[in-house]
């Protein structure tokens, strides 16, 4: 049951890679200060390199909820995954190993058994991290990607073989949504997302307290290989303290919005329907709209997240035959916190 609902999921997973942060790259300009300050005038902020160092080793307790909250017409549909882990992560040469264990994860408050294969469905999902990361913090890909294929196959055929027999697809297009599906691109969704919150959209970025970094990139979506515009605004909030009762303020709280170009994005979508033997309508430039928030507190010397929470909301219009429009809203928020040693 747990695999075949997330089955369904990773078929349309392809469209979350549409406002991966992770591909944006922010860049700041250096300014030369001046010294000179006169009597009562505040000192500007000094500028903030954010630096990804986890030195040789790093541990610790995650604890993750994604939320999903889904509107269409009179219908309404809440679901919540969560996922309790210990995190371990390695320096090994020029990457980082993450690995995982003591995994325990639950479906709408109940727990998924092991016969469903919570050590995929994490990974996958993006609330469990286990990959290989580059020194620099650039994300590389899956620890088990041979594995997370095959279970990603099995489910897909699975749910599709409970079907009535007049809503299975044909063959064809079912060999070709099960191969989409467990591609590379598409099973790295939503942990490239999940690492670009975090870490990877941030690592190596120079910021200041009140001047937020603008910045406009091009991401190629999967399957269908189309590219689409990415604009993205960047701020550093203010220093806070790591944890409660710290005086030392070492964690800078951090914000970024994103949204893609609304006309590519509404012909991606049309074009990854009909990739999958869908028949799609044509959308209009306000029919989809997407938008992502993050907000994560971190410590800026070394990017060792205390806590991160991003969301994703998509409106969609359309029409079906000349009749009203239909409405239907779909918001996802994924919250994080990280307990060390």
């Amino acid at each position: 049951m747990f695999a075949a609902r997330y089955s369904r999921e990773l078929r349309l997973a392809a469209l979350a890679v549409c406002v991966l942060l992770a591909a944006c790259v922010a860049h700041s300009e250096s300014r030369g200060r001046n010294d000179k300050s006169e009597k009562n005038v505040p000192t500007p902020p000094a500028p903030t390199l954010l630096t990804f160092n986890w030195g040789r080793q790093l541990d610790a307790r995650v604890f993750a909820i994604r939320e999903e909250f889904s509107f269409k017409g009179d219908s309404e549909r809440v679901s919540r995954l969560e996922a309790e882990f210990q995190l371990h992560a390695e320096r090994q040469g020029d990457r980082y190993v993450l690995t995982f264990s003591e995994l325990s994860m639950k479906l709408d408050n109940k727990p998924i058994p092991e016969e469903a294969q919570p050590s995929m469905i994490g990974p996958i999902t993006g609330l469990v991290l286990n990959y290989d990361i580059a020194a620099n913090g650039d994300f590389i890909g899956h620890r088990d990607l041979g594995s997370l294929q095959s279970f990603t196959e099995r489910s897909y055929l699975g749910q599709n073989a409970n079907l009535p027999p007049e809503k299975r697809p044909s063959q064809r297009n079912e060999e070709q949504a099960m191969k989409s599906g467990s591609s590379r691109e598409v099973l790295q969704v939503e942990a490239s997302r999940t690492w670009g919150a975090l870490v990877g959209m941030w690592a190596g970025v120079t910021m200041t307290e009140g001047k937020p970094l603008s910045s406009d990139s091009s991401v190629t979506i999967p399957v269908i290989n189309l590219p689409l515009a990415v604009h993205s605004k960047f701020e550093l909030i203010r220093s806070e303290e790591c944890a409660r009762g710290e005086r030392k303020k070492a964690c800078v709280r951090l914000r970024a919005t994103s949204r893609p170009d609304a006309t590519q994005l509404a012909v991606a979508a049309q074009r990854l329907k009909e990739s999958t033997g869908g028949r799609a309508e044509p959308l209009s430039m306000s029919a989809l709209q997407v938008e992502d928030r993050y907000e994560l507190l971190t410590d800026a010397e070394t990017l060792k997240p205390r806590w991160a929470e991003w969301v994703r909301g998509t409106d969609v219009e359309g029409t079906e035959q000349g009749s009203n429009l239909l409405d239907s809203r779909q918001s996802t928020r994924t919250r994080m916190i990280f307990v060390y040693k």
